[in-house]
This record gives structure tokens, C-alpha cells and sequence, in this order.
């Protein structure tokens, strides 16, 4: 079974299609009767990320653009390189908000000038649609 393993790299599906058996087969043995087999699968996964990582190096150190994408996207986040915008809410005087701060609430953070214009352009939409009816 370790063999198996090892030939697959750990994906217990195909060695159990390897041995002829189930995938739950696979998975009884290892954690009922040979729980030492649970250290090999670790083991191999990390050998094939080693294995991985040095080819994204070698795919970088070739310019792969996609390698190079992607390990800035993942790894250069400290560096601003991300994939989705991060905001970080900043009160008036311009530093990060607690999120547990109380919040204002849309009647204190809008003028009365400002609603009253914003209710007129409303009702001016409405009739609008209205009129196309």
C-alpha cells in the first residue's frame, strides 16, 4: 500500500485504482491498521509541494508570466500585489476604524440640504416613469 501511495503521490484514489480496492479501503487501513501509513501520505505531500515550488521558481526564473502572477499574487501581498482590493475603513482624523466603534447612522452622516435634494431627484425619476407609461 505504501508503494502504491508513493507511485500516486498520495492521492488515494488512484493507488486504490493501483491495488484493485476502494478508496475507503484505503482509508480504513490507514487510520484502523496501519496508521504509520497516515505519516507516509504527509510525507509525500510535502515532497511533491518541494516539487512544485521548484518548478514555479524554475518557471519564474524562465519569465512564465502565469508563474510569475501567481507567485506575486500569493506571496507579494505585503508588497500590494493583490488580486481584490482591500479597504480599510478610516475615520475623520484619518486612522483605521475600530469595527467595534459605533457606527453613524445615514440620517447623522447626510445634511438635511443633501436628503431633500436626494428625495427631489427621487421623485423627479418617478415621474418621469411615470410619464413613459
Amino acid at each position: 500500500m505504501e508503494h502504491a501511495l508513493r507511485e500516486t503521490a498520495g492521492v488515494i484514489s488512484a493507488a486504490a485504482r493501483m491495488l484493485g480496492c476502494t478508496r475507503n479501503t484505503i482509508k480504513k487501513y490507514m487510520r484502523e491498521d496501519f496508521p504509520n501509513l497516515l505519516k507516509v501520505k504527509d510525507e509525500i505531500k510535502e515532497d511533491t509541494l518541494d516539487l512544485a515550488e521548484g518548478n514555479l521558481l524554475l518557471n519564474i526564473k524562465d519569465r512564465h508570466p502565469g508563474s510569475i502572477f501567481f507567485y506575486l499574487k500569493t506571496q507579494g501581498q505585503s508588497r500590494g500585489y493583490i488580486e481584490r482590493q482591500q479597504i480599510q475603513p478610516v475615520g475623520k482624523d484619518g486612522n483605521p476604524v475600530d469595527p467595534g466603534e459605533r457606527r453613524i447612522s445615514f440620517d447623522e452622516a447626510v445634511s438635511d440640504e443633501t436628503l431633500r435634494a436626494l428625495i427631489a431627484s427621487a421623485e423627479e425619476i418617478k415621474n418621469r416613469n411615470a410619464d413613459k407609461d
